[in-house]
């Protein structure tokens, strides 16, 4: 097992946050497939289409009621995201 370096945060009536280091620099995988087997558990993914306009572009985040990771969302339900 090998020790990793820690740094206090703080403390508070004995109890200590820490930050623990990470024995490789960097952020972490890079995801570039949507079913990669990196993804955290649970995480879904859903590629965006950039549409042309007057302005330059924009892209959907997802519209309610469709298929993909707005599903469960209807308008007008008071769900919020």
């Amino acid at each position: 097992m090998t020790v990793q370096a820690t740094k206090l945060v703080a403390e508070r009536a004995g109890i200590r946050l820490v930050v623990v280091g990470h024995p490789q620099a960097g952020w972490g995988a890079t995801i570039t497939d949507l079913r990669s087997p990196q993804l955290i558990q649970g995480v879904e993914l859903e590629a965006l289409t950039q549409f042309p306009d007057d302005r330059g572009s924009f892209a959907e985040l997802f519209r309610f009621g469709e298929p993909g990771i707005a599903r469960d969302y209807e308008s007008g339900s008071g769900s919020e995201i």
